[in-house]
């Protein structure tokens, strides 16, 4: 064994990765000297994230929203998510704060994971639907 990939995530300045994975992998590793390199992931989120969202959070969204007698269609959702949980700010020279929306193509997989985290809270505090998980299985009565 010669390489190893980790991700780590770092929130609010603490750490979580899979430290024995880290740790086993040092222990079956010959003496000698190891470069460790660390960078921003930079993945984007995977096919199976996207067909997630725009398979079951956006419908289930959309279905929550027209309980309170809000309709929109699949765009409308996912725009309106966006505003909610990838709003983004810049600040032009002259201190003119300029806001738009953030794409969830540009996300890297954690990142996205962490959209799609935000969005469940959300949808259970203000829609009260629940959004299962992606491996979640759901039965329906």
């Amino acid at each position: 064994m010669t390489s190893l990939k980790l991700t780590v995530q770092v929130k609010s300045g603490m750490i979580s990765f899979g430290r024995d994975t880290l740790y086993d992998f040092f222990r079956k590793c010959k003496d000698g000297y190891y470069e460790v390199s660390i960078a921003k992931e930079k993945k984007s989120r995977s096919n199976n994230q996207n067909r997630y969202y725009w398979g079951a959070v956006i419908p289930i969204v959309r279905q929550g929203l027209l309980d309170l007698g809000i309709r929109m269609t699949s765009e409308e959702t996912h725009d309106l998510l966006k505003y909610k949980f990838l709003l983004v700010e810049h600040i032009t020279k002259d201190g003119e704060i300029v806001r738009g929306l953030g794409k969830t193509s540009d996300l890297t997989t954690s990142e996205f994971m962490d959209y799609l985290a935000a969005i469940q809270e959300w949808a259970v505090e203000f829609l009260s639907v629940q959004i299962p998980d992606p491996n979640e299985q759901v039965r329906l009565m």
